[in-house]
């Protein structure tokens, strides 16, 4: 490049650690004539990821000119996922109070719960100025694990406390509607609404798989009663919500959790979309959120009471654009906005309505077999989300998924363009690889 900015040294810098090549990313951002929060940022959480590149980063923390809550937040993650709470808690008791924010206390406490020092975590969570509904969920997870420390459930009274806390979703109703319940986030949500002693009606395209999750909930859940509509939502859509309105007639339908969703099959550019794929991306995770969401609101506002948790993306709503997603991520910008609104109008009426906004998560659709601690299995999230269940009308359930909102939102939105754009081109040429080589 003739000319270079720091957009340009931004989104090599981001380059570089994305591809977790921390080396040329710190040689790039040594020569940078002039540096911006975000860069300092980009490259100390290009450290933290790794637990050999911890003290590096915490070096480097210790030259930024103008710290800020994110980057705290992200060098006392890093320390907690070195199992370093000690200096953690150093970093922390460092900071100014008035920046304590939820993502560093929440860190924190995550550290102190990992290793088994519960008081300690109370402590930081009683110290909290402002407390979110993360630090809640983190806490109960810590009561929750504290109770099974010892024989028989809550002899120590943690779980006792916990369940306090925690809502009862059997108060929305007796029975609880998944879609697309037969892999991924869909089946993770049936198993742990089950485990709460919720009825089930399970929607899915696949009959032996619909029969093979029912089977193994009745197995671990036993009492459970489930019913199960068979439906592909790319197919007669209006024979599928007569189905599912046939199936919950008399049924006390108290959570709806709209999960059903495609996506591309790999990366492509808005012309390469094929007239089918457009067709099933709208008619799945527009039409079909819509008119599941029809069908089972009004028994809801007759009995005055109900949540509606319809599963959004990142890719609408955290980073400002996906290039080569763009009518996926329209789509779920449609779930967003309908949801908000949703919330507005039924929230007097004794309903939640709820986005939730996952990142990453190891899922089929997201082609991601392995959980870590920034990309949570489907059990995780699904944990995650019934906790969030009635509180906000958007979430991100998962808390490590809220350090990543943040710090992607102290950089400049032609810095995440840059990278995603990159990013995404780089899964349109494995796409394109693998269909070359399958007509071969």
């Amino acid at each position: 490049m003739p000319i270079k900015n720091v957009v340009s040294w931004i989104a090599m810098v981001s380059a570089y650690v994305e591809n977790w090549d921390i080396g040329n990313a710190r040689k790039v951002f040594d020569e940078m004539p002039e540096r911006n929060v975000a860069l300092w940022n980009a490259m100390i959480m290009g450290y933290m990821r790794e637990k050999s590149g911890v003290d590096k980063g915490f070096e480097l923390f210790g030259l930024m000119p103008e710290r800020n809550a994110v980057m705290y937040a992200c060098v006392i993650t890093g320390f907690v996922r070195s199992a370093r709470v000690d200096k953690a808690r150093e970093v922390y008791d460092g900071m100014c109070r008035e920046w304590r924010d939820p993502f560093c206390s929440n860190a924190l406490m995550n550290g102190h719960l990992k290793m088994g020092r519960l008081e300690d975590a109370v402590r930081v969570y009683e110290e909290m100025m402002v407390k979110n509904v993360v630090s809640w969920s983190t806490m109960v997870d810590g009561y929750m694990k504290a109770s099974c420390f010892e024989d028989g459930f809550g002899q120590n009274g943690y779980g006792k406390e916990a369940l306090e806390k925690s809502k009862d979703l059997k108060k929305y109703g007796s029975w609880a509607l998944v879609t697309g319940s037969t892999d991924g986030i869909g089946k993770a949500f049936a198993f742990e609404l089950a485990k709460n002693g919720l009825n089930l009606v399970l929607v899915g395209r696949n009959p032996e798989k619909l029969s093979n999750v029912s089977s193994e909930i009745r197995l671990k859940c036993v009492g459970i009663e489930i019913k199960e509509v068979v439906f592909d939502f790319c197919g007669d859509l209006s024979y599928g919500i007569s189905m599912i309105k046939d199936v919950i007639e008399g049924l006390d339908v108290g959570i709806l959790i709209n999960n059903a969703g495609v996506s591309y099959p790999y990366a492509r550019f808005f012309h390469e979309v094929d007239d089918e794929l457009l067709t099933s991306l709208i008619k799945v995770n527009v039409e079909g959120t819509t008119k599941v969401t029809q069908v089972v609101l009004p028994g809801m506002v007759m009995r005055k009471k109900g949540a509606i948790v319809n599963i959004g993306s990142g890719a609408a709503i955290v980073i400002p654009s996906d290039p080569l997603y763009a009518v996926y991520a329209a789509t779920k910008a449609y779930v967003d906005q309908f949801s908000r609104c949703l919330y507005v109008e039924y929230k007097d009426k004794g309903i939640d309505v709820q986005c939730q906004v996952p990142l990453y998560v190891a899922t089929k659709m997201a082609s991601i077999k392995r959980s870590s601690f920034f990309v949570p299995s489907a059990s995780g999230y699904a944990k995650a989300g019934l906790r969030w269940l009635g509180h906000e009308p958007r979430c991100t359930p998962y808390w490590p998924h809220s350090v990543i909102w943040a710090f992607l939102y102290s950089l400049p939105e032609a810095a995440i363009d840059a990278w995603r754009y990159g990013f995404c081109l780089k899964i349109r040429k494995r796409g394109q690889l693998k269909d070359s080589k399958k007509k071969e």
